[in-house]
């Protein structure tokens, strides 16, 4: 008596062995990707709260805190164009992963148009600081505008280093924008307690602008060093499809 499949062993019998390995392969691919793009968003999120938790120990406690939030608040809208720009100019660079000339000068290209909004950005808070923080924060609050206009310079080593990333994730090396924050994020933290502390902290609001800033710059280097190492090295987790497939 011949014996029959159930149509679900009879389907998986079906699939052949080399589409079966290039699934494993692409799921394989798909948990190192997150993996290292877990531990990026985990350490952003420490560069971007770090210094909250350190003003609140220094003498000038919860109003350094509430202050360095405003200033944080100020920029948000300008992360939040650069990061929804990533998102729609990814599958532009992704094109050139394995032209590293082109995924160099469209990253390069990225990065210019990005500084470009970068200006404007940094002309409207330098010339409608103060009326911003008027306006929103009230009228206590405008002696913030000299750190507003020190801080606000940061939009510039931002955008760059945004870009450089962004190529580095077109290469799947997220191992490498993994490498950057943790770096960035030992620096920055050293940087933040340096300047609130001791006989550095005459400002400590100032401190954390300026250790904010000058951290952003003497990293550029560095990112762009990771980028050129992943734009002229080895693929991260890619696959290529199985035989037959487009």
């Amino acid at each position: 008596m011949l014996r029959s499949l159930d149509p679900p062993q009879a389907a998986r019998a079906d699939v052949p062995t080399e589409a079966r390995a290039f699934s494993r392969q692409v799921i394989g691919d798909h948990l190192s990707y997150s993996k290292w793009a877990s531990g990026v968003s985990v350490t952003a999120w420490l560069c971007a709260n770090v210094h909250y938790f350190i003003l609140t120990s220094t003498p000038a406690g919860l109003a350094a805190v509430g202050s360095m939030k405003i200033l944080d608040n100020l920029l948000t809208p300008f992360y939040q164009c650069i990061s929804a720009l990533g998102q729609f100019l990814m599958p532009m660079i992704s094109t050139h992963a394995d032209n590293p000339r082109g995924l160099v000068a469209r990253t390069w290209m990225v990065a210019g148009v990005w500084s470009v909004i970068a200006v404007g950005g940094y002309a409207v808070l330098f010339l409608f600081g103060g009326d911003l923080l008027r306006l929103l924060f009230g009228p206590s609050f405008t002696p913030l505008t000299r750190p507003l206009s020190v801080f606000s310079l940061v939009v510039f080593p931002y955008v760059i280093s945004m870009a450089l990333m962004m190529g580095c994730r077109a290469k799947v090396r997220t191992d490498l924008v993994f490498l950057y924050h943790i770096l960035f994020s030992l620096a920055i933290t050293g940087a933040y307690l340096f300047t609130s502390r001791g006989p550095f902290a005459a400002d400590e609001l100032m401190g954390i602008v300026w250790s904010n800033l000058t951290v952003r710059l003497l990293f550029l280097p560095v990112i762009v060093l990771l980028f050129l190492r992943a734009a002229y090295g080895r693929r991260g987790a890619a696959v290529a499809g199985p035989a037959g497939s487009p």
